[in-house]
């Protein structure tokens, strides 16, 4: 009954192994370094492309360049782009002072960061935050895992395929409104198998990413649907395979449970006792009303993947 979800949960190790042994877990590391100057100040919300009309002018436009490198803040030395960014965010409506070197040279200039609401440096959260708007250039690297540490990138892993798991309908309902209320297709939403297939397709043909990064993505991918695949069918519900699995063990229990009290001479549990078992059959009912959420979750899906599908970068 496992023999199915155990070659998924196999082939995502064989898959998962290769990638972080062999072709490496990417490294996407924020530098001192300023990528580039945002013109207007916008909140982490906003799907503006353009400054919106009267919008405020931000901080650090007319004071920091593309390629000013940040050597301190507030006279500390600044050794990552983490610090820089926790000192501005908690200097709303105060000025701070930035040693940056510009071409060579060093410098000192001062900013006073505006309130905005934007992400919480480190974190996914957005509040009201002090800013300047600039962006720091990645430094993004490939790094093979040693096989002491393979263990602990798969628990992790294993751990955010049951979060994963666990937040599945929050994001069937998200799929609901893109479908039925028009609402923007969330990007980490629920997907199936051809939107799957359309986003191997888009970064496979994309001359945005490198070799490596292509190679990495479409492993990873696959050893993520494994991964999935092998929770889902476990799930102890009918006609998954976790359902038939969860039948077999109450019937090993009651078995055990008829043993035990067979040993203990209690009446009427000796060996002339009817044969004890779970008739899942009697499930149907159940089992039929499931395999329709599932079959109306599966339309749903892919009717989005097809009519609303995601798009790599937005």
């Amino acid at each position: 009954m496992v023999g199915g979800p155990f070659m998924n949960f196999l082939i995502y190790v064989v898959l998962t192994v290769i990638v972080l042994s062999v072709v490496g877990l990417r490294h996407d590391d924020a530098t001192t370094t300023v990528a580039s100057v945002t013109k207007c100040v916008v909140p982490a919300t906003s799907t503006a492309t353009t400054c919106p009309s009267g919008a405020v002018v931000a901080p650090a436009f007319t004071v920091l360049q593309q390629g000013d490198v940040i050597k301190s803040v507030n006279g500390r030395p600044a050794s990552s782009w983490d610090e820089v960014v926790k000192v501005i965010q908690a200097s709303p409506n105060t000025p701070i002072s930035l040693g940056i070197e510009r071409h060579g040279a060093v410098q000192t200039v001062s900013v006073t960061p505006v309130e905005n609401e934007n992400y919480v440096a480190g974190t996914s959260t957005i509040k009201k935050v002090g800013y300047i708007g600039v962006q720091s250039q990645v430094h993004s690297y490939y790094k093979t895992e040693s096989l002491s540490g393979l263990p602990g990138q798969i628990g992790s892993q294993i751990r955010q395929g049951l979060d994963a798991l666990g937040n599945y309908p929050s994001k069937i309902h998200s799929l609901w409104q893109t479908v039925f209320e028009g609402k923007p297709r969330d990007a980490e939403g629920a997907i199936g198998v051809v939107g799957l297939g359309e986003i191997g397709g888009q970064i496979a043909s994309s001359h945005d990413f490198a070799l490596r990064d292509k190679i990495a993505f479409l492993i990873g991918l696959l050893a993520s649907v494994n991964l999935l695949l092998f929770f889902f069918n476990l799930l102890p519900l009918l006609p998954l395979d976790g359902g038939h699995v969860a039948g077999a063990l109450v019937e090993a229990g009651r078995r055990g449970w008829a043993r035990m009290r067979s040993r203990a001479g209690v009446s009427g549990a000796g060996p002339s006792r009817e044969g004890i078992y779970v008739d899942t059959a009697q499930m149907l009912p159940i089992v039929y009303a499931i395999a329709s959420v599932l079959i109306v979750m599966t339309l749903l899906v892919v009717y989005a993947d097809i009519v609303h599908p995601v798009h790599i970068g937005g």
